[in-house]
């Protein structure tokens, strides 16, 4: 095991598949480096923090998750992989992608976490791809034929990255990287096969499953010393859409627990793992049941009508098309708690722990070398961190500034230098 005393720490977050600009932070970093073959190496005396989100809006998936699930496993006490909300949606691919979802086409709601003006269901999207394809001028002229040609699932993939994980185009950036990476001529087919692939779907060769391996190896949460690292943010959502929504600090909650008691570092220490935990938990339960479950007797079940009906469940919650036909059946997939947590849904039981990682919307990404007493924030919560693209901040310490306050939480630990790092995409108010 390696020793832990290192007095510096990396970051880096929000890279989103960028695999250029995660070379152009590694190349003005003092604590990592890359080879000829694209593997990271951290330097002696440093430990790397990557805060989350690694996929969905560039073509370097493959490279960046490789890279960065290859470090952690060379350095695994002195690196520490964060899960986005971008990385726990993709353990949705291993249900959402099989047959018997493309079966249901018409039976299966839009993502409710969507305002309903630009919501899409499925049966909508295969629809107005079909039309396109077939040269029609209106999505309504399509017939059931053309219906079952044209719901593929390369279609299914484009709603799911486009109209619920807001990777809108990405399902060409992954065909862009594949035949960068020498695949050569790359059809839809294998497009999806890589997507599942990195899921641990069908056959997969070594390596290919490689966000499979960073869920695994991920983590919701961590403490340095009196610097919390978290994903988004550490607030706590109460009350609806309709009626507005409170905050209120989170440190303390775990989904479907009492919550913790939260007075100094040991305890807060204690939140940290045990959120770790139920986090890994759910990782296993989606491992062990990646699917759908079947029901175990027939006939609707009431808790899918009461989580369809008050849209506050996963949107996999299926209703059948019309009032007049019985809910589909089925049970929970393994996981799903935390992919639930994985979208805004305020009001639902699990929103503390959605809100931790993800309050503020996800923008492309922050990172630093920070050494060590170079960021403190007189006892407050603050949120560090420079616009992307800023390279040459990269490399300053880091520097935080006033925020809103609504970001402006006392961090639990009586220390002149407790803080939290987070994501943030919004500059910091006067910088």
């Amino acid at each position: 095991m390696e020793a832990a005393a290192e007095h510096r720490v990396s970051y880096l977050c929000d890279v989103e598949g960028d695999w250029d600009y995660m070379c152009r932070f590694v190349a003005i970093s003092e604590a990592l480096s890359l080879d000829e073959h694209g593997a990271l190496a951290l330097a002696d005396g440093w430990r790397f923090v990557y805060g989350g989100d690694l996929v969905d809006k560039a073509p370097g998936d493959l490279r960046c998750g490789k890279a960065l699930v290859g470090l952690k496993k060379l350095h695994p006490d002195r690196v520490v992989l964060l899960l986005g909300n971008r990385d726990i949606n993709k353990m949705r691919f291993t249900s959402e992608l099989h047959d018997d979802e493309l079966a249901a086409v018409r039976d299966l709601p839009g993502p409710f976490w969507v305002e309903s003006a630009k919501r899409v269901a499925p049966l909508d999207f295969v629809k107005q791809a079909a039309a396109e394809a077939e040269g029609l001028p209106s999505a309504d002229q399509v017939d059931d034929a053309m219906l079952e040609r044209h719901n593929t699932k390369p279609n299914r993939l484009r709603w799911i990255l486009k109209d619920t994980m807001g990777a809108v185009g990405h399902f060409e950036r992954r065909r862009e990287e594949l035949q960068l990476l020498g695949a050569g001529e790359v059809s839809d087919d294998d497009v999806v096969r890589s997507f599942e692939a990195s899921v641990g779907v069908g056959a997969v060769a070594e390596g290919e499953d490689w966000m499979r391996q960073y869920l695994e190896l991920g983590q919701l949460a961590f403490l340095h010393r009196t610097t919390l690292f978290v994903h988004g943010g550490i607030v706590m959502c109460s009350g609806d859409r309709a009626s507005g929504v409170t905050e209120s600090n989170c440190i303390g909650h775990i989904p479907g627990r009492a919550r913790l008691g939260v007075s100094d570092r040991a305890s807060l220490q204690g939140w940290v793992d045990e959120l770790n935990a139920w986090a890994e938990s759910q990782v296993e339960s989606w491992k062990a049941a990646p699917r759908w479950c079947a029901p175990s007797s027939p006939g609707p079940q009431s808790r899918w009508a009461g989580a369809v009906n008050d849209a506050r469940r996963w949107a996999g919650c299926r209703r059948a098309a019309g009032s007049d036909r019985s809910l589909l059946e089925r049970s929970d997939r393994g996981g799903d708690a935390l992919m639930r947590c994985a979208s805004f849904n305020p009001g639902s039981e699990f929103q503390g722990l959605t809100c931790t990682w993800r309050w503020q919307v996800c923008r492309p990404g922050n990172g630093y070398d920070m050494r060590a007493g170079a960021a403190h924030a007189g006892g407050r919560i603050a949120l560090a961190g420079q616009r992307r693209r800023r390279a040459a901040a990269d490399r300053c310490r880091c520097q935080p500034r006033r925020h809103r306050p609504h970001t402006r939480w006392q961090l639990p630990v009586s220390h002149p230098h407790a803080l939290v790092i987070v994501n943030r995409s919004r500059q910091p108010a006067g910088g």
